[in-house]
């Protein structure tokens, strides 16, 4: 099972989440709608969809759960993976939010959902309460990243994970991640490797 975490302005209907719909059948792939800006309303939000989820399959075992957060939604990939023994890959995430949204404060507009909301600084300090001093113990993490991405300068994050691990950097691109054809097969490698390690476990 993968589930989908769209950034900030986004939604479960962003141009990636259409994209890995298609490409991940016939496993399941779900993308909740969420506020990412507001932390404890989306907690609450992703806890019960992610919950909800993996108790309503078919299989009387736990499914195999990979996340995968895009932009801001991989700060909420990392911080949900522990509680649901859940793999992660990143996409251009926004791991450091106070440095990469004090920026951005003021009236916004999400396009995708047609919401208009003022980015306080508040919102900005509760997301990065959920920022990671180091990458999750024990995860399997996958990293994506284009060079070119525009908006979050792509070093820290390949840093944050130098030991952690896969990460995969590609030239040019931009924050939409422009390579996702080339990085589905390790995608879908990481997420396999996940559900043996489970497995074995049980």
């Amino acid at each position: 099972m993968f589930i989908y975490l769209h950034g900030l302005n986004s939604s479960s209907q962003s141009r990636k989440a259409r994209w890995l719909a298609q490409r991940v059948a016939p496993r399941t792939f779900l993308a909740p709608d969420y506020n990412a800006h507001l932390v404890d309303e989306s907690l609450e939000k992703l806890n019960q969809f992610i919950f909800k989820a993996v108790r309503r399959t078919d299989s009387p075992a736990t499914p195999t759960l990979t996340l995968i957060g895009s932009s801001l939604g991989g700060v909420y990939a990392q911080y949900l993976a522990k509680r649901f023994n859940a793999a992660i890959v990143l996409i251009n995430p926004a791991l450091l939010p106070r440095a990469q949204l004090l920026e951005h404060l003021g009236p916004q507009f999400n396009h995708a959902t047609g919401q208009s909301y003022e980015l306080l600084v508040e919102h900005v300090d509760r997301l990065n309460d959920l920022r990671q001093s180091n990458p999750p113990e024990n995860i399997d993490s996958l990293l994506l990243v284009d060079e070119g991405d525009e908006v979050i300068p792509f070093r820290f994050a390949v840093e944050f994970y130098k030991n952690h691990g896969n990460t995969v950097i590609y030239p040019g691109g931009s924050h939409a991640f422009d390579h996702m054809e080339a990085a589905l097969p390790l995608i879908l490698e990481i997420h396999d490797q996940h559900e043996q390690k489970t497995r074995r476990k049980q």
